[in-house]
């Protein structure tokens, strides 16, 4: 796929989560596995089964279970805290993962960062907080 194609993709996902925003919804798992393609080749976000909307008061929801360690902004993997900001940072790690697929991103970076919480892998892509 050429970058135009690339470009046009990211731009897809960026107007969905920008609509998500604008709807208070978080979506907590926007990675490439939940990006559909549709017929007119547009990318739709999708599986928003662990999505939250959000209240007026806060900005972000707090939920303590399984999470995409290698898709994870830092406030997630160290408060469980999620929002439009994280679901952001989870796009671009997808933008990055899809620039350069050879070299992916390993879970390592999340859990041997200096002052982040201990980490347990469950499992190539998901961790519990110990």
């Amino acid at each position: 796929v050429d970058d135009t194609v690339k470009l046009t993709f990211a731009g897809d996902v960026c107007q969905g989560l920008q609509y998500l925003a604008s709807c208070r919804i978080i979506h907590r798992d926007i990675a490439a596995r939940n990006v559909l393609l549709d017929a007119a080749y547009i990318c739709r976000i999708a599986d928003f089964g662990q999505s939250q909307a959000l209240t007026d008061s806060k900005d972000y929801v707090r939920m303590y279970e399984q999470t995409a360690v290698r898709w994870a902004a830092r406030e997630v993997l160290e408060e469980d805290k999620f929002s439009a900001a994280s679901d952001v940072w989870s796009f671009g790690v997808g933008v990055v993962t899809a620039e350069s697929p050879e070299k992916g991103i390993e879970n390592r970076v999340f859990s041997e960062a200096p002052n982040s919480p201990p980490l347990a892998i469950v499992s190539p892509f998901f961790a519990l907080k110990v």
